[in-house]
């Protein structure tokens, strides 16, 4: 399945017969003229929300619950009513009167009704002024026009040197009122395309001339003043990516174009190419990002003093700057796919430096020992580094440094010996490190070391010297077996551990010592055969694509509270969870007391089965038998009901019974056939990924749901039995 956000989509997805049959594309637009234009498109616009629906949201973000309190009802109403069904229209004003007195309540309201023929962005807009200052208002405005999709924590550190204020309370408050969203997996910052479109509008309506603006981001209109030198002093932030304008490979444009623009604050560029002298570039500019920088050095008269954050990702550069270079306020120094360079500039005169990325610099040699001075460094990147033979010598002294990445640093030596040191380091990755003896070994230095014939000394360092601080470590394709793993590795503190894509085939011992454990990846330790889970609980464990994985066992009194087992072909048991088990290894007598008689005479008859437990879909195997949740069932081909089944009915069924314990009521057998109709046989990915049933009490008003992932495919055309034993104590719990 593909999902596509964009208006150019067919440039993306290219012809129809690029995909194989039964590929779903879903494109979301605002342009449906695009889809009309082509015959083989479903076109489904989405309902707005009904006025319960809509009272329903509005509550929840202005009351914190279902419905609004009494006293408000009838002000909510009116708000519903201005939200036109639209969920961000009702999420926005919910949480813009949330806590408010009633007269803030009156008072947006009578804004709206003078709105009431303008489109959403105005009655959004409502929201946008009823922020407290000109602050918070600012960042809004920022963000929408540069920021969407940038990480949270960089562009508080970048906008806190903008102004003398908090960005970190400017973003809460956004969010707060729903005028912006963090991604809780990856830290960026989000916001909903209407928002950004009224940010936008509040920027345009400052002047009906681009240069007269306070935000410049459109590319075109970006790409005239740089031409044509028309920008001001008005101007606080441009973007350009010379990949958006047409026939531009060959423009250059002049240093002094930038001259008028001194509030420049923000100046994001891609592509683009200057000439001339930069002593007249803006000096109060915060953020520069200037990805694929086209010069192999940068110029050593651009005023820098200022700067909090500079991005020189993507660049030509052979060399950052010569010299040093005095830069008091730069915290953000990204020089990631740089692939000529060779070795880093000197942070000497760098003192407030927080983040070091040098990601994926392949010609990269070394890194000037002057980081070791840098005292407020808390991330240093160096993933994909291949020709990075040591770390910086005294490098593990940094007392700031909480974060590291090596991943991928294949030619990397000793490191481990630096490593050890790093007493507050939180965060280790070290993935894709396939020898990872070499990260282990150290050398050194001897008087006969002057001859080069002579071998230096080496030590072997193992894993136990890894800082006792890590809170999250990463040795994911490492090629670690079983051996690797010393049995007294103390990392009392650590959280998250990923360890996928080894070659271990068991449980490492030393997991039994993780008491804080929160997450364990164990996906695609492709020998990996069965889990003993120790004395420990956790929440999440990861064991996908692990092919030899059979079962997942626990120690008395201790669990895990999620098990992502994907594509685990050979997974039959999860303690706790579910047991399939082919019908011959069943006991007789316990089949028996379950009403499945005479099924061990079919131990040789096969069915097609669909096992999400394992990921098994469509393989043919002899009959399985399934337990889940205090309930067995079966699937074999075949239209007979078993002649034990004294009711028969449809879809469903009724009928009368008592649950007294005296009537020696056990449990409750069901007994289903059923076919798949035909246009399911066209893609078999349209089979269903689950079966449920449901049972129901009307005299104890209650009821059960039983769902499992595991049942047989009958034949095209034919027919599956499907037999089910529910016991008595879970019926109705």
């Amino acid at each position: 399945m593909m999902w596509i956000k964009q208006t150019n989509y067919l440039a993306l997805v290219g012809q129809q017969d690029w995909f194989t049959p039964g590929s779903k594309i879903i494109i979301t637009t605002r342009l449906e003229s695009l889809i009309n234009a082509h015959e083989n498109y479903i076109v489904y616009r989405p309902k707005k929300l009904s006025i319960d629906e809509s009272l329903e949201l509005f509550s929840w973000h202005a009351f914190g619950q279902k419905h609004p309190k009494e006293s408000h009802m009838d002000l909510s109403k009116m708000f519903v009513q201005h939200g036109g069904g639209l969920p961000l229209a009702l999420k926005v004003f919910g949480s813009s009167v949330r806590w408010k007195d009633t007269d803030v309540w009156e008072s947006m309201l009578q804004k709206l009704e003078g709105t009431s023929d303008a489109s959403i962005l105005e009655k959004l807009e409502i929201s946008f002024d009823s922020l407290k200052d000109n602050h918070d208002k600012n960042i809004f405005l920022d963000i929408a026009c540069f920021f969407v999709g940038e990480k949270k924590k960089e562009t508080i550190t970048i906008l806190d040197g903008c102004d003398n204020y908090s960005a970190l309370v400017g973003i809460h408050n956004l969010v707060d009122r729903n005028l912006l969203t963090i991604n809780i997996r990856n830290g960026t910052l989000e916001m909903h395309q209407l928002l950004q479109d009224m940010g936008k509008q509040i920027v345009c309506r400052e002047s009906n001339y681009p240069e007269k603006r306070s935000r410049i981001w459109h590319p075109k209109e970006s790409f005239n003043i740089l031409r044509e030198k028309t920008g001001t002093k008005k101007i606080e932030g441009l973007a350009l990516d010379m990949n958006m304008v047409r026939n531009s490979n060959m423009v250059v444009f002049e240093a002094n174009t930038f001259e008028k623009m001194y509030n420049l604050r923000l100046l994001k560029m891609t592509g683009v190419k200057v000439s001339g002298t930069y002593k007249a570039f803006p000096k109060r500019l915060q953020w520069l990002y200037w990805r694929c920088f086209p010069f192999e050095s940068f110029p050593s008269d651009v005023p820098l003093e200022n700067l909090v954050s500079l991005d020189l990702s993507y660049s030509n550069l052979n060399q950052v700057w010569k010299g040093t270079k005095v830069l008091g306020s730069l915290k953000i120094l990204n020089l990631s796919h740089s692939s000529k360079l060779t070795k880093t500039p000197n942070f000497s005169r760098i003192p407030n430096l927080e983040k070091l990325v040098l990601k994926a610099c392949p010609s990269l040699l070394e890194v000037d020992e002057s980081i070791v001075k840098l005292q407020r460094i808390e991330s240093l990147d160096l993933q994909d580094c291949k020709n990075l033979r040591q770390l910086p010598k005294n490098i593990g002294m940094i007392e700031s440094l909480v974060e590291i990445d090596i991943s991928g640093c294949s030619n990397l030596m000793g490191a481990m010996e630096e490593l050890e040191k790093m007493k507050s380091l939180q965060v280790l990755k070290a993935s894709g490190l396939m020898d990872i003896n070499r990260v282990l070994t150290v050398e050194f230095a001897s008087k006969a070391s002057i001859w080069p014939w002579v071998p230096k000394p080496r030590v072997q360092m193992s894993l136990a010297s890894l800082p006792s601080s890590l809170v999250r470590l990463d040795l994911s394709n490492c090629n670690l077996t079983d051996d690797a793993f010393p049995r007294d590795l103390k990392l009392s503190k650590l959280r998250n551990l990923y360890l996928d894509g080894n070659p271990i085939s068991s449980l490492p011992n030393f997991i039994k010592d993780l008491a804080g454990l929160q997450t364990l990846d164990l996906s695609s330790c492709r020998n990996l055969q069965q889990i003993l889970w120790p004395s420990t609980s956790t929440y999440t464990l990861m064991v996908d694509f692990c092919d030899a994985l059979e079962k997942i066992t626990f120690e008395t009194g201790f669990y895990v509270g999620y098990i992502s087992h994907d594509c685990c072909r050979k997974l039959n048991h999860i303690q706790g969870n579910f047991k399939v088990s082919p019908v011959r290894e069943v006991d007789v007598e316990l089949l028996n007391s379950i009403g499945f008689f005479n099924l061990d005479s079919m131990a040789d008859v096969e069915a097609k089965l669909k096992n999400l437990y394992s990921g098994m879909y469509g393989d043919v195997v002899p009959i399985q038998i399934l337990y889940q949740d205090h309930t067995f069932h079966a699937f074999f081909p075949g239209r007979e009901v078993p002649q034990w089944f004294s009711k028969n009915g449809g879809s469903s069924i009724s009928f009368t019974t008592t649950l007294s314990p005296h009537f020696g009521f056990r449990g409750l057998n069901l007994c289903a056939v059923y076919t798949f109709p035909d246009d399911l046989w066209d893609d078999e990915r349209n089979f269903p990924s689950y079966f449920s049933f449901e049972i129901s009490s009307k005299s104890l008003c209650k009821k059960t749901v039983f769902v499992i992932w595991l049942y047989g495919i009958p034949e095209k055309g034919g027919d599956m039995v499907w037999l089910s034993h529910c016991f008595k104590a879970n019926l109705f719990t």
